[in-house]
């Protein structure tokens, strides 16, 4: 059943296309695009103590949305979504009729407005992406694939059980994700995405029971260092949970509650270490109190810094990332989407049906020796033996050091206040449409600064870290 007036959406001809494209890219169509049509409410959640609002956090906002729901379950019919649409506005579904005023979480929620989406229409696009996006996630994990087998979700993607001999140092598994995105002339697609995730081939237990547990607090501070989350704290240590039996598969990536005592108990004899080699450790999944795993079942999950020279174990065929690709669409062609079913092209969308330009790969900034940025040029010729040569001198740079990891930040636009709020609007709204327009998620507030003394006041208390430097001095003829 189709929603909406579909007159508002220009009739485009579906037709499967029975073999594959010679060029294609690494997404497939939604065959019914004109149906991605939902009624949704908006509803604004702003902080009670006034502070500003960014998009860190934006995760905040989705929380204290599920826990108002949580609290007037009696007033939201069926199973339902939050998708957040900047950072202090979230949509869900119009049968859910939340309390407006209602506090909760250090949040106040007011009903905006509600809407039908238009998959047409530019500024409907992030509700219907995040529809897409939970309706896939939902049905990886209520749907089994016999040939994706067992998987276990590390984020947003789903990864299958490492494979590896069992003394091997480090143990691979594939990880899919997908990603809803709209080509040139409103073609809806699905992007599937496929990489490969490493997981430590040694349990907790091992380390602790050969007395080596100052290895594993090395590789912990290896993970986290020079890196933090979006609310600039310490990057959590992700774990691999596998509590399997022999016909039941129980994995999960969990996070460490307490890296520190790991970086303690290395310090301890090696007697020491062994005789805790039978106990467990704190893990928690993302929202939920601590639980106790034994070490036996815990494995560090690792990145690039880790592996070094291994990581060229986790470079993917091409022929190899097009039939797992295949493999999830299957899985998730045909996925309910909040009552909405979803089909998929047989066949990827065929490249040869846009316009092309050639763009040679730019400069690239990549982590040299000592953890100091380095540069690789730009391709003079674009060819394929540039490019291969290109992708080589990459992968060394990663192999001998690692990914160059950048720092998030929480920006500030501070603007005198003479200069007045009309103006500062202005240059805010310029400076995060560049932004956008560049695909960086970040986004400048405005604060309206008296002198020197408010300014670093107010970046004090909410954060701030980083502002552009502008000097206005005032000339004035003197008498």
């Amino acid at each position: 059943m189709r929603a909406g007036n579909p007159a508002s959406v220009a009739p485009r001809s579906i037709r499967e296309v029975p073999t594959m494209p010679e060029t294609f890219l690494s997404c497939y169509e939604i065959l019914d695009a004109d149906a991605l049509r939902w009624d949704v409410r908006l509803y604004k959640a702003r902080r009670i103590d006034g502070a500003g609002q960014g998009h860190a956090g934006r995760g905040d906002v989705k929380q204290a949305i599920w826990g108002l729901r949580k609290k007037n379950s009696g007033l939201c019919k069926g199973y339902g979504f939050v998708i957040d649409v900047d950072a202090e506005t979230a949509a869900v579904p119009a049968n859910w009729e939340l309390p407006s005023g209602a506090v909760t979480d250090g949040y106040i929620v007011t009903y905006d407005k509600t809407f039908r989406t238009d998959p047409a229409n530019r500024s409907h696009r992030k509700v219907i992406t995040g529809i897409l996006r939970e309706a896939a996630k939902k049905n990886f994990k209520e749907n089994h694939s016999d040939v994706l087998g067992v998987l276990w979700q590390d984020y947003d993607r789903f990864c299958q059980m490492p494979e590896g001999p069992r003394d091997a140092e480090y143990l691979f598994c594939r990880k899919v994700g997908f990603s809803p995105k709209v080509l040139r002339g409103n073609r809806w697609v699905i992007q599937v995405a496929i990489a490969t995730a490493s997981v430590d081939g040694r349990t907790f237990q091992d380390y602790y029971r050969d007395g080596r547990v100052d290895l594993l607090a090395e590789m912990i501070e290896v993970k986290q260092a020079n890196r933090v989350d979006r609310q600039n704290r310490p990057v959590a240590v992700r774990v691999l949970r596998d509590q399997s039996a022999s016909f039941q598969a129980d994995v999960a990536a969990l996070e460490l509650v307490s890296p520190d005592l790991i970086a303690g108990n290395g310090t301890l004899s090696r007697h020491e270490q062994a005789s805790l080699a039978g106990g467990s450790v704190p893990c928690r999944a993302f929202g939920k109190p601590p639980v106790q795993v034994p070490m036996g079942r815990v494995r560090l999950i690792l990145d690039a810094q880790l592996t070094g020279a291994d990581h060229a174990e986790t470079i993917i065929d091409p022929e190899e990332r097009h039939r797992l690709a295949g493999h999830v669409r299957d899985l998730i062609h045909g996925m309910d989407a909040h009552g909405h079913q979803v089909p998929l092209s047989s066949v990827p969308v065929d490249a040869s049906a846009f316009p092309t330009l050639l763009i040679p790969p730019p400069a690239l900034r990549v982590r040299g020796p000592d953890g100091a940025e380095s540069l690789l040029p730009s391709c003079v010729r674009v060819n394929e033996s540039a490019l291969r040569d290109r992708a080589k001198d990459r992968l060394e740079y990663v192999k001998r050091h690692g990914f160059l990891i950048q720092r998030p930040i929480n920006p500030l636009l501070a603007w005198p206040t003479r200069f007045g709020r009309d103006r500062a609007r202005r240059m805010k709204n310029d400076l995060n449409h560049i932004l956008r327009s560049e695909g960086i998620e970040y986004a400048f507030e405005d604060f309206l600064y008296r002198d020197v003394e408010h300014l670093n006041a107010h970046i004090a208390e909410h954060g701030f870290d980083a502002t552009p430097l502008t000097l206005f001095v005032d000339l004035q003829k003197k008498s």
